[in-house]
């Protein structure tokens, strides 16, 4: 049987007292934490000493070596103290690479060397003999082997050498040895292990794109509203005539103008406007105000809308120029002009069969739309958060209309309008902006503080209706929460002042109740209402939770209790029975794990920010997690979303029920290589949270 370490051409180097690959565990030499290497070792150059090899390593007056070039490609290193780069460069062998030759092989042991490729390039291989494929090459600049720095497993693939040239082969132990004891350093190598996830993923989602005619196009779906906006808009005060405001449009080259007063939204004047109240009507155009004809009070869009968003609002409210509004400024205005050219035939009809539903049924059959829209993105190869977020938005869309189906229903009967002013909240994935094709029901409402005496007259309206719109939303397709997290819950249906009460009583009992509720509670994001009510309760429970280390401690032990799905030589571990036998939960093994590590750093550093993507970002932004580290976990959590969402698509496609179960034996090597370095990050995420509450 060939070992591990065996190629067609010639063999690595290995130093006098080193084992091969794939024969047990070697002891440590040179270590930061053992002392200078022993008289075992071969001889190396002193730092500072040229390598009279490598034209590279000579320069005039000041000899360039291995570890300055190693430095000089990982700047990271740079920060490591004096002692610990003497160590690093006892661990760098120079070496040269020929074509054929195998640097270790995939379930043989470990690597005992990180390969910095200065001139060579490898393959990364997966399978066995005439089976083997290449899933990515590594090329100049490039780590080659890194995992076996966070983990001592045997490596899950080959690396065979496709194009000769030099390395710098740099010992395992002694960079697992600085990357325990200096954490600058397992982030360079995040970076290193977050590039190559980035270029597989892209490779996987290339191979997989089909865009179909006749779906929504996903331009509607991944574009902003401030990507298409046209800025500034055109301005006119409310006492200005008319014919100024004609004169702005043409000035700006566009169909609308804002009417503003010291800095406030008043309303909007349209050439449509212009045409029916001015002209037609006979008025004065230097005589007539802006504010006698303008159009008030007016509908906005954020910035960082989706597009098919502003269209909705469009559709909906039967206008063609929408504001722009960014934190009660007017920024920008979009118009239905700009929209167009994104736009296909099925997009317009799902966003205004949104707004004219007038049904549960209805509604039922535009969520299998948005299920076919989800569909066409998965084969357009959009990143799976990008489907997710769009998918969220649809759905968010959905639930807004169901309430306000509902709310007319109860008016139609006869119990009039809502009592008190109120906010319809979501939470869970819908919170989070990671809806999937599974996703139940997670909603709620805050009820604005009312006293005693009125509880006759509103708890009955607000029972009813919480009750009508869980049942319609059942209806439409989203399954009954099985922790019955639902509006029609009086858990998850109450003033203000209790919510406040009840958020008071889960900081002082962090039980496994407290934990499970709160987690939800910390995604809520308003979709309908009186928004400032969330806002409130939502900032309290951030402030709370922030400063009660024995609940944040209790989030992070219920997190601590999950495991990735990955065995003894990191094979998938798969259900061993029953209907899912051979496969793997993707959302509660993999997005979940990620999502939880992410919110309980959140929390911890008063991070606001509700999606996990998001999160990520936040936490890198303060510094409360190393940027390579975040980036790392956001492309593995991206990948995990495209396996699930894909997953679901197909069974869509096949007829079949979504679900959240893969099978990773039906995937190709290369996806399957992805799919298993794609969970090696979210626990890796786990050991960042492990770290980070061994400080409290």
């Amino acid at each position: 049987m060939e070992r591990a370490g065996s190629s067609a051409g010639p063999q690595p180097s290995h130093r006098p007292g080193r084992g091969r690959p794939g024969r047990g565990r070697r002891r440590r030499r040179g270590s930061p934490h053992l002392g200078p290497a022993g008289p075992a070792d071969r001889p190396r150059r002193a730092v500072g000493q040229p390598d009279p090899r490598h034209p590279r390593s000579r320069r005039a007056g000041d000899a360039l070596t291995d570890l300055d070039l190693l430095l000089a490609a990982a700047p990271a290193l740079g920060r490591l103290p004096p002692e610990s780069r003497e160590a690093l460069s006892r661990a760098i062998e120079r070496r040269r690479l020929r074509p054929g030759q195998y640097l270790f092989r995939q379930g043989g042991g470990p690597p005992e060397d990180v390969y910095y490729l200065e001139s060579a390039t490898v393959e990364i291989r997966v399978g066995q003999g005439a089976d083997e494929e290449v899933v990515s090459v590594s090329g100049p600049g490039d780590l080659v082997g890194w995992l076996s720095v966070f983990t001592p497993d045997p490596f899950p693939a080959s690396a065979r050498v496709a194009g000769e040239g030099e390395a710098l082969a740099v010992r395992a132990d002694v960079l697992r040895d600085l990357a325990a004891a200096h954490p600058e350093v397992g982030s360079l190598l995040a970076a290193a292990m977050a590039r190559r996830l980035q270029d597989l993923f892209r490779r996987v989602q290339e191979a997989g794109r089909k865009p179909l005619p006749g779906r929504p196009d996903a331009a509607a779906f991944r574009k902003r509203v401030v990507e298409v906006m046209r800025a500034p808009p055109a301005r006119v005060a409310p006492v200005d005539p008319v014919r100024d405001a004609a004169r702005a449009m043409a000035e700006r080259g566009t169909g609308s103008a804002l009417v503003q007063e010291a800095g406030v939204l008043r309303g909007i004047l349209t050439e449509k406007d212009l045409v029916t109240k001015v002209l037609a009507r006979g008025l004065d155009p230097d005589t007539t105000r802006a504010e006698a004809v303008m159009s008030s009070p007016v509908e906005t869009v954020a910035p960082d809308a989706y597009v098919y968003r502003a269209l909705g609002i469009m559709g909906h409210r039967r206008i063609r120029h929408l504001p722009v509004v960014d934190g009660g400024r007017a920024v920008g205005v979009v118009s239905m002009r700009d929209l167009l050219p994104l736009l296909t035939h099925g997009t317009i009809e799902l966003v205004e069969s949104i707004a004219a539903a007038r049904s549960f049924g209805a509604l039922a059959r535009v969520r299998r739309e948005a299920a076919r829209v989800c569909l066409g993105l998965v084969d357009e190869g959009l990143p799976g958060d990008e489907v997710a977020r769009a998918l969220t938005h649809l759905f968010r869309d959905i639930h807004r209309r169901a309430l306000e189906i509902a709310m007319g229903e109860l008016e139609a009967e006869g119990w009039g309008e809502p009592p008190v002013p109120f906010c319809f909240v979501v939470m869970g994935s819908h919170g989070r902006e990671e809806a999937h094709l599974a996703t139940d029901q997670d909603h709620g409402m805050i009820l604005a503080d009312y006293p005693p005496a009125a509880w006759g007259r509103v708890e009955p309206y607000f029972m009813e209706l919480g009750d009508r719109v869980s049942a319609g939303l059942a209806e439409v397709g989203f399954p009954n929460c099985r922790g019955h997290v639902m509006s029609r819950n009086p858990v998850w249906r109450k003033p203000l002042r209790e919510w406040r009460d009840q958020a008071r009583g889960w900081f002082a009992r962090p039980d496994s109740n407290a934990v499970r509720y709160s987690t939800l509670a910390y995604d809520l994001v308003p979709i309908w209402g009186d928004v400032g009510l969330a806002h409130d309760l939502r900032g309290f429970l951030l402030d709370g939770v922030r400063r009660n280390f024995p609940l944040l401690r209790s989030l992070y032990a219920e997190a601590a209790r999950h495991r990735v799905p990955l065995g003894w030589f990191r094979s998938f571990a798969t259900e061993r029975r029953g209907p899912h036998r051979g496969e793997i939960d993707l959302k509660r093994s993999g997005l979940l794990f990620v999502a939880e590590c992410a919110r309980i750093l959140a929390l911890r550093h008063g991070v606001a920010e509700t999606s996990t993507i998001g999160r990520l970002g936040a936490l890198a932004a303060r510094g409360a997690l190393p940027a390579e580290e975040a980036e790392f976990a956001q492309t593995a959590y991206r990948t995990l979303l495209f396996f699930l969402l894909r997953t679901q698509a197909r069974a869509l496609e096949a007829g079949e029920t979504p679900g959240t179960y893969l099978n990773p034996a039906g995937l190709p090597p290369q996806e399957r290589y992805l799919l298993r370095h794609a969970l090696e990050v979210a626990g890796r995420l786990q050991d960042l949270v492990r770290a980070a509450f061994g400080e409290i």
